[in-house]
């Protein structure tokens, strides 16, 4: 779908500069390309696991259908390119808790968008849900996602020694929380 007919999707959640929106197979192209950037991957603390197309697209097709994990495109207004995708998932409505995490191409990140995704996805999170809490994980060794943690409030709650083994690397796995208090004092 060219970037333009991308506008007409239904938005969840809008900023001033993006807005997020459930997946469709009009995604697929971003997301061939994202799931087979070995280095975005081992970011992702995944492992790099190259993914042909069909394969991409039966993912896709999952995550559309999926009542147990929240799935968002990240759509920019300005143009109605797809930039990236959110999920919230372990959703928790006894505990009221739930994880999330965010991907954004390459080519977008250090604009301030995975920022406002952020405060659009807590938004959902603490108002529409009803969390009292969000918890987040990042590879120990990826810097700048422990800065991205900081910078948005999130408390380091924990480190999970040598948790992940990567192309033969172990990293530490760190635990992150955002509580609704923080989220009421810091966004609201």
């Amino acid at each position: 779908m060219p970037g333009s007919a991308n506008l007409s999707r239904p938005r969840i959640l809008e900023s001033e500069r993006l807005f997020i929106t459930p997946p469709t197979l009009d995604d697929l192209e971003t997301n061939f390309r994202w799931d087979n950037d070995h280095q975005l991957s081992l970011l992702d603390g995944g492992r790099f696991q190259p993914r042909t197309r069909d394969e991409v697209r039966e993912k896709l097709v999952k995550k559309m259908a999926s009542t147990s994990f929240l799935h968002f495109s990240i759509i920019l207004k300005s143009s109605g390119k797809h930039i990236g995708n959110a999920v919230v998932f372990e959703i928790s409505d006894h505990d009221r808790r739930c994880r999330w995490g965010i991907r954004l191409g390459p080519e977008y990140n250090r604009q301030g968008y995975g920022s406002e995704t952020a405060r659009l996805i807590f938004h959902y999170v603490f108002e529409n849900l009803n969390m009292r809490r969000l918890v987040s994980g990042a590879n120990g060794r990826n810097t700048v996602s422990m800065q991205f943690h900081d910078s948005l409030g999130f408390v380091l709650e924990g480190r999970l020694r040598d948790h992940r083994l990567i192309e033969g690397e172990t990293f530490d796995e760190l635990v992150y929380g955002l509580m609704r208090e923080d989220y009421e004092r810091l966004y609201k």
